[in-house]
């Protein structure tokens, strides 16, 4: 089978992220004009209806958090999408290159070093952190994408893909969440050898 479900998750997460940062940075007026010109939207806007990732949305960004707590908070969601998607060995792992892997692994691979290298990471470096893998992501999606829309769909005997990832992230347990994408209704864990409060 040329489908791969984390293709689609990994895409539907780092755009949440994407634009959910990018508007908060706006908001916060982090952001120039030029930064903001500059922010080119992705090939195709995520409909409502698709769950949303309890990384990016369980513990939403809040007013009163200073901007270095809210930068904070960025990157511990950043860090654990990495250990979800771009690590090795993760349960998600995409296929991307060697050079765009060890790029993000070695910023995320030690969580201390990540979370203070404030003086290399800005805004701009965070929003636009997931834009490679996003089009990895893309580039294989287009590749299979007759089989992606026909095929997949027919054996599942799903109507539209994102049936299939509704289907597929749902939480396992309420005392074991796989940090997937869900519609919240509800505080979940994240999991993983490391508990961090986003």
């Amino acid at each position: 089978k040329e489908f791969s479900m984390e293709c689609l998750l990994s895409y539907v997460e780092f755009a949440q992220y994407r634009e959910t940062v990018f508007q908060t940075c706006k908001e916060r007026k982090l952001l120039t004009e030029n930064d903001i010109k500059s922010i080119v939207n992705l090939p195709f806007k995520l409909p409502s209806t698709v769950p949303k990732s309890s990384i990016i949305y369980g513990r939403p960004f809040n007013e009163t958090e200073s901007n270095q707590e809210f930068k904070q908070k960025v990157k511990r969601k950043a860090f654990i999408l990495h250990n979800k998607y771009i690590a090795i060995g993760s349960e998600y792992e995409i296929n991307i290159s060697y050079r765009m892997r060890m790029t993000l692994d070695v910023l995320m691979k030690d969580y201390d070093k990540w979370m203070n290298i404030d003086n290399y990471i800005n805004e701009m470096d965070m929003i636009k952190m997931w834009d490679d893998p996003i089009t990895a992501m893309i580039k294989l999606l287009n590749s299979s994408k007759h089989r992606f829309r026909y095929e997949s769909n027919a054996d599942h005997g799903l109507k539209n893909p994102m049936t299939f990832i509704t289907s597929h992230t749902k939480t396992k347990s309420s005392s074991n969440s796989d940090g997937g994408i869900y519609a919240i209704d509800g505080q979940h864990d994240h999991g993983g050898d490391i508990e961090l409060s986003c």
